[in-house]
């Protein structure tokens, strides 16, 4: 994963004593959790026709895990058991047989802020066995209102703690951690084999790149933009239309030939524009409009709220899921709306009619900053 990879070895009984006291000298914390998954995995066989062997009740066919940053050392159950154990309570929302199919994949995910909350939920899920991770960004204080991070790695690699997250959830998963982020010379490795695509990054150059490599691989891609309390979600199936536009064709020819070429990066006034035009003006909450308009005078950067991230963890996870599973998922964009749902008055004419002018006002201001 990085330069302090996990170390995963097989262990017998007869080594256990010797390897516990190496750890020990080299000041490795130990936990041994085989008892426990010994117990957890009795219970689970009580209803089902499958016998726990006398193997596994010994503990003779277990792991150590090392975890070199936290100075952490766990022994466990094998990959078999220790993955039986993690997704058995998934069952009968997720048949063993589906299980099996979600878990043998790859995700690609560009972006870590809302990105992270993604992947943490489908490792959790048990949504794919490999995963590239890609942001160059560090953990900063302001991100801890919807990152589930520590304050003791501020300043570290986004990428690499939520590597180390991973890796500490199911040491078993594939890890490629990008932690320059992604680039023109490292898109194709990092898109490669991938069975889903997460752009969650606000390069416009780069988001058009990510879908001209999904385009050529046939591979679906997801956008999950955070919204208030809600989230917009963008997918676009190559897989199954391959002369698909990308942004759903909201941008022209020569706008995207625009972004292909800003090698440089776009100025400020044409990726406002741009951006705006991917999104449209009212989609956003009033809320967030009116924090667009004060961006620069009173605030430094646009807001994000965790109830956003967690929600777009569980929207990106299941889409995942039912794209793998195969379920009619199409292109388009969505809406998913808290606000919509428990708010009677957000479904009015009257507030949608307010709404509206407030977001003619919204276009109106944004269209004297730009100029």
């Amino acid at each position: 994963m990085d330069k302090e990879s996990i170390v995963v070895s097989t262990i017998n009984k007869d080594d256990l004593f010797l390897k516990k006291k190496d750890l020990n000298k080299n000041g490795y914390i130990w936990n041994d959790v085989t008892d426990e998954n010994v117990s957890e995995l009795e219970e689970i066989y009580k209803y089902s026709d499958q016998k726990i062997s006398e193997q596994i009740i010994n503990k003779e066919r277990t792991v150590i895990v090392e975890y070199p940053w936290s100075k952490n050392a766990v022994r466990l159950l094998e990959q078999k058991y220790f993955l039986e154990l993690c997704f058995s309570r998934n069952r009968n929302l997720i048949s063993t047989e589906e299980q099996a199919v979600i878990y043998d994949k790859k995700i690609a995910i560009a972006g870590l802020s809302v990105g992270s909350n993604i992947c943490k939920t489908m490792a959790m899920q048990g949504v794919g066995n490999k995963f590239n991770i890609a942001d160059s960004d560090t953990l900063s204080s302001t991100n801890l209102n919807r990152l589930n991070e520590s304050i003791v790695d501020i300043g570290k690699s986004k990428a690499i703690l939520l590597g180390r997250r991973l890796a500490e959830r199911n040491p078993f998963l594939g890890i490629k951690v990008f932690e320059e982020g992604i680039s023109e010379e490292n898109i194709g490795e990092f898109t490669a084999g991938a069975s889903i695509i997460f752009d969650e990054i606000d390069d416009l150059r780069l988001k058009l790149l990510l879908r001209d490599h999904a385009k050529r691989s046939k591979t679906p891609l997801i956008m999950i933009t955070d919204n208030g309390d809600n989230v917009m979600v963008d997918i676009e199936r190559y897989d199954l239309k391959n002369n698909l536009m990308p942004f759903h064709g909201l941008l022209s020819d020569k706008e995207l030939s625009i972004i292909r070429k800003a090698k440089r990066g776009l100025g400020p006034k044409e990726r406002v524009r741009l951006s705006l035009k991917i999104v449209k003006p009212y989609n956003a909450v009033p809320r967030m409009q009116d924090s667009l308009t004060m961006v620069g005078e009173t605030l430094n950067t646009w807001p994000q709220l965790g109830t956003a991230a967690t929600l777009a963890g569980s929207v990106g996870c299941y889409i995942t899921r039912k794209i793998i599973l195969g379920e009619a998922i199409v292109s388009g964009r969505h809406h998913i709306s808290i606000d919509s749902m428990l708010i009677p008055k957000h479904r009015s004419v009257k507030s949608k009619i307010s709404r509206l002018n407030k977001t003619v006002g919204f276009v109106r201001k944004m269209s004297k900053a730009k100029s």
